[in-house]
């Protein structure tokens, strides 16, 4: 449907920066708290200075920044000036335990942590977990704390005047995001700049492009894929506004509408279920929202035709995409809006749907594995050459997804061959709260499963065996993954005890047989 479009080479941040000076002094961020407001002169000037602090800091090409933060109007700065010196930005769930952020912080090498008020406690304790396993510079505070250096001291530095950095930005990653990919615990997903660069320009060149009038809800986390590339860099790199939202509240997200003339909103599924049928919003003005997207799980057909009758002058856009795409491969268009479906190829995109047996391309309305490839396809998995290369064939990108495309070049996916499982939109690995329950010391065997919830599309649900002589309740269990896993991979799904885990002969657990089993409880 749509013509491909050049892709240049070049800094992703001074691509996004390019026509501030045009846009001046308007508003580029906001926040829906506070009030407080960023003009694109002010943001300029602010990453700008940063940058040059951090070089001052001794942060160089290829060092990774650390960021922990909820939505703010500073994100942006630290994001931006991190990838203008060169550096990696990896930026992770500001809900996450010390456990996972020490994780986090090793994994991805950090040099440096940039973290909210609200976000210090936990990454002390990271630390502490990874005293002498690894070394972090220093934590710098999004605001104000006794013993922490605040962001605001590294803005009032000079100007960033920087040398020819010498880079391929085709293969020089810029950021460094989570992903459980199609299997397993949490990797980090290399992101060049040519690769998020070019899925700007894609979304741009596509029907669900932001424009300059535009007033977006940032209530997307940025620290996720979704959040980060179509709402913050793509509203900075066209001059919309973007009001964000620390932490999402529905009550909250209508009075934003209503009082900021929200025009586009990128959204996940419960959240449009909940537009559609809460009665809450006969009492707000949303009559200035104009287009909504909705990405990082499946919308059912018939959950969107409810949110279309409920607001006919909506525009409801499904898309799909991944980490490892940068995000977004397909989008719907106003033009040709095919409810249920993923939508139609952007810009750039090449697709085809495999067997799962023989591996040939499989022809029109038939299902297989969906297959991707692009420029914005990701180098690869941070440090993880095996799993990098169990999804990479070549130049394409296996996404662990079942799909077709019909007739008109729709895409649809039907199913998941990877275990993940998708809670709001959060992606929740299997393996990772498996070897949470395995740790327990009463717990001799476990296997984590989704259930299906209409409000949030998966549940996990844990299957345990205890170990012989031992008795453990489900509220032990529930307190113990509070302290161990952030908020989204508790076991909404509920535990059941078994005698025994079933598994194949090689030892690989039969997640189909408990799914079987999970669906006959219901």
């Amino acid at each position: 449907m749509y013509s491909d479009v050049a892709i240049p080479s070049g800094n992703l941040a001074e691509y996004v920066m390019r026509d501030w000076s045009k846009f001046g002094d308007k508003i580029a961020l906001k926040s829906s708290e506070t009030g407080q407001t960023q003009s694109f002169n002010q943001l300029n000037d602010y990453v700008h200075r940063l940058a040059s602090s951090l070089t001052k800091m001794g942060i160089q090409k290829g060092d990774v920044v650390f960021l922990l933060s909820p939505n703010l109007p500073e994100y942006a700065t630290i994001y931006l000036a991190t990838v203008l010196i060169g550096a990696i930005v990896t930026t992770n769930n500001p809900a996450y335990t010390p456990s996972e952020v020490s994780k986090a912080i090793a994994l991805s090498g950090a040099k440096l942590v940039f973290a909210s008020p609200d976000n210090l406690t936990t990454v002390a304790q990271a630390l502490h977990l990874l005293e002498g396993k690894h070394r972090v510079q220093e934590t710098i505070v999004i605001g104000e704390m006794v013993g922490y250096r605040p962001l605001s001291s590294l803005l009032s530095g000079e100007e960033y005047q920087r040398d020819l950095l010498d880079l391929d930005y085709t293969s020089h990653v810029a950021a460094l995001p989570f992903s459980s990919g199609t299997t397993g615990l949490p990797k980090g997903v290399m992101l060049t700049h040519t690769n998020i660069l070019s899925n700007l320009l894609q979304l741009h060149n596509s029907d669900m492009s932001v424009s300059y009038d535009d007033v977006l809800s940032g209530i997307l986390p940025f620290f996720h894929i979704y959040g980060q590339v179509t709402t913050l860099l793509l509203g900075l790199s066209v001059g919309a506004t973007t009001v964000t939202m620390r932490k999402f509240d529905f009550v909250g997200f209508l009075e934003m509408i209503q009082k900021e003339n929200i025009t586009l909103s990128h959204l996940v599924p419960p959240i449009i279920l909940g537009l559609s049928k809460s009665d809450l919003t006969k009492k707000y003005d949303l009559e200035s929202l104009q287009i909504v997207t909705v990405g990082a799980a499946p919308l059912k057909i018939d959950q969107s035709l409810e949110f279309a009758q409920k607001f006919s002058k909506v525009h409801l856009l499904q898309g799909y995409g991944l980490t490892e795409t940068s995000p977004a491969v397909t989008f719907n268009s106003p033009r040709r809006l095919k409810h249920g479906s993923a939508g139609m190829l952007l810009p750039n995109v090449k697709a085809k749907v495999v067997d799962l047996d023989s591996g040939k391309s499989l022809p029109v309305n038939t299902e297989g594995e969906l297959y991707f490839h692009g420029p914005n396809i990701m180098k690869g998995y941070w440090r993880d050459e095996e799993a990098t290369l169990d999804c990479l064939d070549g130049d394409w990108f296996r996404t662990g997804d079942i799909g077709y495309y019909d007739e008109e070049g729709f895409f649809h996916v039907v199913d998941r061959l990877k275990e993940l499982i998708k809670y709001k939109g959060f992606q929740v690995a299997p393996a990772e709260l498996e070897a949470l329950l395995l740790a327990h010391h009463k717990i001799l065997d476990s296997a984590v499963v989704s259930v299906p919830c209409n409000e949030a599309g998966e549940l996990p649900r844990a299957y345990i065996v205890a170990k012989p002589g031992q008795s453990v309740s489900d509220e032990e269990i529930h307190t113990y993954m509070k302290e161990k896993a952030s908020n989204h991979k508790q076991l909404r799904g509920g535990i059941r005890m078994i005698d025994a885990i079933p598994k194949s002969a090689s030892g690989k657990i039969l997640r189909r047989v408990l799914k079987d089993q999970a669906l006959k409880d219901i």
